[in-house]
Parts: C-alpha cells; sequence; structure tokens
C-alpha cells in the first residue's frame, strides 16, 4: 500500500468500482496508483471516488487517471527550477526534432543578395 491515504482511498475506491488498478510512473514528478480508461469512462470513475483527479493522455482514446497528490511521498518538497529546466530541455528537444523532419532535401540556393 501507499504511504499517502488520498492513494490509498483511490486504490480501495477503484477496485470496489471494478477497475484494475496499476502503479503508474507519470509525468514530471508523478509516481502511484493510477487507471487507464477510455475518455467515455473518465466521469465514472470521477463519481466513484472522493479524491481528486488528473489525467495523461495516453492515446487519441485512452486516458490515465490517477490522485493529484503524489503516491509515496506526499510532501516531498517539489524543485521547481529543476523541474522548469527539465520541461524546457524536453521541449527544445521536441521543436529540435520537428525542425528536422520539416526541412526539405535538396540543394541550397545559389542566389546570394
Amino acid at each position: 500500500m501507499y504511504s499517502n491515504k488520498e492513494c490509498n482511498q483511490f486504490v480501495s475506491d477503484m477496485k470496489a468500482a471494478g477497475y484494475q488498478v496499476e502503479h503508474y510512473l507519470g509525468r514530471l514528478c508523478y509516481e502511484g496508483p493510477a487507471v487507464r480508461c477510455a475518455k467515455s469512462h473518465y466521469q465514472r470513475i470521477e463519481r466513484a471516488t472522493s479524491v481528486p483527479l488528473q489525467t495523461d493522455r495516453a492515446d487519441e482514446e485512452n486516458l490515465v487517471v490517477y490522485p493529484v497528490r503524489c503516491g509515496n511521498t506526499p510532501n516531498r518538497r517539489i524543485d521547481k527550477r529543476a523541474l522548469l529546466e527539465q520541461w524546457r530541455k524536453e521541449s527544445r528537444l521536441r521543436w529540435e526534432e520537428k525542425a528536422l523532419r520539416s526541412r526539405r532535401p535538396g540543394k541550397q540556393s545559389e542566389m546570394r543578395f
């Protein structure tokens, strides 16, 4: 079980509602219990528990639903600068990848101004 009571509540609520709970390593800092579901089933999950929820998009039609607080470390101090740097690095890599894909192969122009 988890050290956070909200996560334990989430697990027991989801099992009672018939959903399969898994351990999830989410974006940035989340690690804890989660449920995968179709987007259309999200409201059922939300009604099944009193724990505040957040989601990640697994693909076009499915979500990963999990409690707002981190699973094993409910009072952990989050280093906001490190998270911001990690986000900048990830977004820079994504933009560089998009830029490389968008370039047309071929010769460079011989025109000079």
